[in-house]
């Protein structure tokens, strides 16, 4: 049990890279700031003492806070926040020493928000330190200062700019469809976790759909496979263009699709499901005719897995095809059939 709970830490680790961050960079600031505090806890620097303890307890904070909700957004600008005006307090009151611990929050802002918010913060920390004074004695010493600051600050930017770019094309490259631009089974069983989780903190409701073309193969046989990719690709447009913007589609296979659907209950499922039947009949068309779809539909039940909720609207699907296709039905335990729209 422990050494499967271990390896589901590690697994969440290596899968979202802004998480691993945060909380590298907090245990990184955790044992960096903890031997100064008791070092000046012990000489009577109480102060200082309790500056750092402050900064030690924010950032413990954060790192549980991120662990439990994902919210790497949020946490990511506290702690740049937080970590920015706790460094400017403290060089306030010591000095140049304070400078050294200024340089490493400028930098690590730039992994911690975007970096635009970045860019930001490091022109009122500069301009904050000048005004409130450091021990930089003349204008040679500051300036030397404000310069070398913004030259490391610059490196961050591009080298955390370049970085964000690069993780975000891989991510593309790893989650979607290279055909369609829909999102891939990697992508589909993130996003059902993620539903899940929604759905027992907040008992959020989640409709899934699950969506097949009506016999795609015999498109391919008679038409050819651009026609075929032709269709997939504009079928997943009109799916885009009539779902919300928080609905995901995702391609599972072949001619085989699914929608994820968060804050859907079942009649908002149903009404839905109806009007993409229709405009899909309506506007998908080969040089024979329209192409129609089959979809199997199942809202997320209590304590049920993402595999579980997959199979009962797969088995709708089945069901839908199995009593003529063209037409939604829901899962067994939802509701009776919904009728077809005739053809």
């Amino acid at each position: 049990m422990t050494e499967n709970k271990a390896h589901l830490m590690l697994h969440r680790l290596r899968k979202d890279f802004r998480l691993s961050l945060i909380l590298l960079l907090g245990v990184c600031g955790i044992l960096g700031l903890g031997p100064f505090a008791i070092y000046r806890l012990i000489i009577g620097d109480m102060v200082m003492a309790i500056l750092d303890g402050v900064l030690i307890l924010g950032i413990l904070g954060a790192m549980i806070y991120v662990w439990i909700s994902d919210d790497t957004r949020r946490t990511g600008i506290f702690l740049a926040l937080f970590n920015t005006s706790i460094a400017i307090i403290v060089t306030h009151l010591i000095g140049i020493f304070g400078l050294f611990w200024l340089y490493v929050v400028l930098l690590g802002n730039f992994f911690l928000v975007r970096v635009e918010i970045a860019v930001t913060m490091t022109v009122i920390a500069l301009v904050a330190v000048v005004l409130l004074g450091t021990g930089l004695e003349g204008l040679p010493e500051q300036a030397s200062f404000v310069i070398t600051a913004a030259i490391t600050s610059l490196f961050a930017y591009i080298f955390a700019h370049r970085a964000d770019i690069q993780r975000m094309q891989l991510e593309q490259l790893a989650t979607l469809d290279p055909l369609t631009g829909a999102g891939n089974r990697l992508a589909l069983e993130s996003e059902l976790n993620i539903a899940l989780a929604a759905h027992k903190r907040r008992g959020k409701n989640h409709g899934l759909l699950m969506l097949d073309l009506d016999h795609f193969k015999g498109v391919n046989d008679s038409h050819g496979h651009a026609t075929g990719d032709r269709i997939l690709k504009q079928f997943t447009e009109l799916v885009l263009a009539n779902t919300r913007t928080e609905d995901r589609l995702f391609r599972f296979g072949g001619e085989e699709f699914v929608l994820l659907m968060p804050g859907s209950d079942l009649q908002g499922m149903t009404r839905a499901s109806e009007h993409l039947l229709q405009c899909l009949r309506e506007n998908l068309q080969t040089p024979s005719g329209p192409v129609t779809t089959s979809i199997g539909a199942a809202l997320l039940r209590p304590e049920e897995s993402w595999e579980s909720w997959l199979g009962r609207a797969d088995h709708a699907l089945y069901a839908a095809k199995e009593q003529g296709r063209n037409r939604v039905v829901l899962a067994a335990d939802e509701a009776p059939a919904v009728n077809s729209i005739p053809a």
